[in-house]
């Protein structure tokens, strides 16, 4: 096998993932740079056969990069939460009114 291609006499290397249900990132990754380098890729089962199209589509479909973006959201989601808390509970104190507000109307009335 020469370096940086994925051929062996000539003939473009043949990665088999049939017996497979799962691959890790870092399989994930080596697969990619596999196909990269010419290999072709084969499985069988929706979950290889979809491993493969992303590989082939050039998708970043690692879970770490799906960790990350789940993460993200969930931030922004707390955050977002604390801020309207927030807000809302400065709206609420505004419209109570101090009892020395209401007792000076009260005189002016």
């Amino acid at each position: 096998m020469g370096e940086g291609r994925s051929e062996a006499n000539g003939r473009r290397l043949l990665v088999d993932l049939a017996g497979l249900s799962f691959v890790d990132d870092r399989g994930r990754q080596l697969l990619s740079r596999m196909y990269a380098s010419g290999a072709r890729l084969a499985g069988a089962g929706p979950m290889m056969k979809a491993l493969i199209a992303e590989i082939k589509a050039g998708k970043r479909g690692s879970r770490v990069h799906h960790r990350r973006k789940a993460l993200l959201s969930f931030i922004l989601l707390l955050l977002s939460m604390f801020f309207f808390k927030e807000i809302a509970s400065a709206q609420a104190a505004q419209a109570v009114e101090h009892p020395a507000e209401i007792a000076a109307k009260a005189q002016i009335a």
